[in-house]
């Protein structure tokens, strides 16, 4: 991750702005960029005895994992900007093969809120161990699909839903990309918005 210490951001920040000032002035291109990213990570990163595994595998990871952060954090909010001014795509509709409609969840007894196993049913694809942690992961997936969205700080909120000030207790999930705090009383509020 690119979010090292102040100390270490001092020290290099100098000599980052003077280039990046440089490239500016000479209207770089990709092909700039690229030679000027490829040498300070390769020369950065190579051993004096020369080249193995280890230090090329980190010096791909690096370039991979500064790119993924791009993405995430610029690049996939830019284009769910897009999806909600222009309309989503249908080809990113389709159901999963475990299930027939991946972003519908089966009719809940109203006398039995919060059941794992049955919330979670359509979502988990077969003989795989439904947890307390996969199921709340699938409820923010879920939810996320159906326009929920989580802010800067990693709480799940729905624009625009009065039921946003109502949380008084956040439970902390641990994603794959990131930790999201979920409102108590999520599950019950979908169930509450899909009956509208």
């Amino acid at each position: 991750m690119p979010y090292i210490e102040h100390e270490n951001r001092a020290a290099v920040n100098f000599f980052i702005d003077g280039l990046i000032k440089c490239l500016r002035e000479m209207d770089c291109c990709k092909g700039d960029l690229n030679y000027v990213i490829t040498r300070i990570v390769l020369e950065s990163r190579k051993p004096v005895a020369g080249w193995s595994y280890h230090p090329l595998s980190d010096c791909v990871s690096v370039l991979r994992d500064a790119a993924d952060e791009i993405a995430r954090r610029l690049l996939g909010p830019y284009e769910d900007t897009a999806i909600r001014k222009n309309g989503d795509m249908a080809c990113f509709d389709e159901p999963f093969a475990h299930c027939a409609n991946p972003y519908q969840s089966p009719e809940l007894d109203d006398n039995s809120p919060g059941e794992l196993d049955t919330v979670v049913d359509s979502y988990i694809p077969p003989g795989e161990t439904v947890t307390e942690e996969l199921a709340d992961q699938t409820l923010i997936m879920k939810a996320l699909a159906h326009g929920w969205e989580i802010d800067d700080d990693g709480h799940l909120f729905l624009p625009g839903d009065k039921s946003n000030s109502w949380a008084s207790k956040w439970k902390q999930v641990e994603m794959p990309w990131m930790t999201v705090f979920v409102p108590h009383w999520l599950e019950r509020r979908m169930k509450e918005l899909e009956k509208k």
